[in-house]
């Protein structure tokens, strides 16, 4: 019973993914039981909040977290940065944003021709965050997008 009573002190009870487990702490080691940490971004809590009104999904892709409407990945997660799959229109409003650029998953990397990656002002800011990400989900839930 004390093992369950550890396990269950560890575990959040989320999902991510909807199939693995995340535990939000450190690993532990509880002599022969040992809880691998999972990766979770810093703004991963955010944009699932922001994206509360659609139903959302994450899982670990690459070196990063895509998140999914149905299944249609509309942000890409990697760190602090947050890239969105805007439309032609929004992504060029987006990248006129100070601090905007296509999102990268690593500095020399190729960019994410759809993605921008939200600049600092965006991300600190709920309603404005909000906003954008509306705007990315709605247009991966579209029938314009593959």
């Amino acid at each position: 019973m004390l093992w369950e009573q550890q396990v269950q002190g560890i575990i959040s009870g989320r999902r991510v993914a909807g199939h693995a487990f995340y535990w939000p702490s450190a690993p532990h080691n509880f002599g022969w039981i040992s809880l691998p940490m999972v990766y979770r971004p810093l703004r991963y809590e955010q944009v699932m909040k922001a994206a509360e009104a659609f139903d959302v999904r994450a899982r670990r892709m690459f070196n990063g977290m895509g998140v999914y409407t149905g299944e249609k990945m509309f942000a890409f997660l990697h760190g602090e940065d947050v890239g969105l799959k805007l439309c032609p229109e929004d992504r060029e409003s987006a990248l006129a944003l100070p601090g905007a650029e296509l999102m990268r998953t690593e500095p020399d990397a190729e960019p994410m021709r759809e993605y921008v990656r939200m600049p600092k002002d965006v991300l600190d800011s709920f309603e404005k965050f909000q906003f954008w990400v509306n705007k990315s989900a709605e247009y991966a839930q579209s029938t314009r997008v593959n």
